[in-house]
């Protein structure tokens, strides 16, 4: 699981220091860093393990506004694999060229080596921590990502699988069509592409597919299936519900709709159910930020009651970033953190208190602003 983050000049963070809990909620005010926070992370992803350039992910204008270092700092601590991991990313951003590059970059396991990487030269090293090998990447690249599968040692691997297994959410429901061109084993931030990766999990994740149909026709009135078909070079996601023909009627009439047809709290009660379902999983880590947009709080009650038993039964890793009161009076007193700014200053992070008389609701707290003690 990830067990700390580390962030220096990056937007509204300084020095900050976040420990995640195994289950965790984000509690804050509008711009408090939460969003930000969660772009912190897609970024390393797609750096050390996707291999997007440095300046596609670390640009100028993600530099602290009030600060003058071209420096920003990243570390990620996570633990897992019968020890702990510490990546660290220093990249130099400027307007010049280059506009970013890597400065260093290492991996440790329980303090010992894996991988460093400046001055354009990588060193690798194999899991009893002795080097054997060296060979120059481009300072815009991310060694990590760039260790080819021959070279990989077995703790090196493993890290980048969790980093694989690193999902962050904020369902866009506008953005999710019903068009699938081929099968996609990621899932977008937005899941913009959630036909294609549905089709993926068809494959792939049969039990789990099975399972989350029925809970659908649990929590959308009339659903049958959910199911692609074949258009032209593409396939089309379909969702397939019945109806009595007449109210005193055993007959049932079927009726078939594109995805996209369906409304925003439907689809975003499918994407829910599919993470739940077929992310929620060993040694994953997913953020959703405002799982509740879209449904009501009648449908967003039975979802984070199983995502709660379902987290802890499967041993994963769970952040939400919230306002809503549900999860809020659920989460908030054993698992809450508050994100907080003093007008345009840095992001810092504590504990969410309890009300010792026990009087006032965590909701309640939250909205006079007491929740910080």
């Amino acid at each position: 699981m990830l067990s700390r983050v580390y962030i220096d000049n990056y937007r509204c963070f300084i020095n900050f220091e976040f420990r995640p809990k195994a289950l965790q909620l984000v509690l804050g005010g509008n711009g408090t860093g939460k969003s930000a926070f969660l772009k912190v992370l897609r970024n390393l992803r797609d750096f050390a393990l996707v291999g997007y350039k440095a300046p596609q992910v670390f640009t100028k204008e993600s530099l602290t506004r009030w600060q003058t270092s071209p420096q920003q700092s990243f570390e990620l601590e996570v633990t897992g694999n019968g020890g702990k991991y510490l990546y660290t990313l220093w990249i130099e951003v400027r307007d010049d060229k280059p506009q970013a590059r890597v400065i260093k970059e290492t991996l440790d396991f329980n303090r010992k080596p894996l991988l460093r990487f400046a001055d354009g030269q990588v060193q690798l090293f194999d899991d009893s921590h002795k080097m054997n090998s060296t060979y120059p990447v481009d300072e815009d690249r991310s060694a990590l990502a760039n260790v080819a599968t021959r070279r990989a040692t077995s703790r090196l691997e493993w890290l980048k699988r969790w980093l694989d297994n690193l999902y962050s959410f904020r369902i866009d429901p506008s953005k999710m069509g019903a068009e699938a061109r081929q099968e996609e084993d990621y899932p977008e931030d937005d899941l913009k592409n959630f036909a294609a990766w549905y089709s993926h999990l068809t494959q792939e994740e049969t039990g789990a597919v099975f399972k989350l149909q029925q809970s659908l026709k649990d929590v959308l009135d009339g659903f049958d299936s959910l199911d692609l078909k074949r258009a032209g070079r593409s396939r089309l996601l379909k969702a397939t519900f019945s109806r009595s023909e007449q109210p005193s009627s055993k007959k049932r009439q079927s009726l078939e709709f594109d995805f996209d047809e369906l409304s925003d709290g439907q689809r975003v009660l499918v994407a829910l159910y599919t993470v739940l379902h077929c992310a929620v999983l060993p040694e994953k880590t997913i953020f959703i930020d405002e799982p509740e947009n879209f449904v009501a709080l009648a449908e967003i009650q039975p979802w984070l009651l199983e995502l709660q038993d379902r987290a802890e039964d499967a041993g994963a890793q769970v952040v939400l970033v919230s306002h809503h009161p549900e999860l809020i009076n659920l989460l908030a007193p054993e698992h809450g953190a508050i994100f907080s700014r003093s007008g345009i200053g840095p992001v810092r992070v504590q504990p969410y208190h309890k009300d010792t008389i026990g009087k006032l609701s965590p909701a309640e707290l939250v909205a006079r602003g007491w929740e910080r003690g």
